[in-house]
């Protein structure tokens, strides 16, 4: 149970650093592009 919620811990980490790094890439272009409108 304790390795199990260690690597549930880390993979969720893990997804939250590559969201923000994603959104962080991409929301300057999306928020042009709300503007341009």
């Amino acid at each position: 149970m304790i390795g199990y919620a260690t690597a549930a811990a880390g993979v969720a980490v893990m997804t939250a650093m590559v969201v923000s790094n994603y959104i962080a890439a991409h929301a300057p272009r999306t928020l042009v592009r709300v503007k341009s409108r």
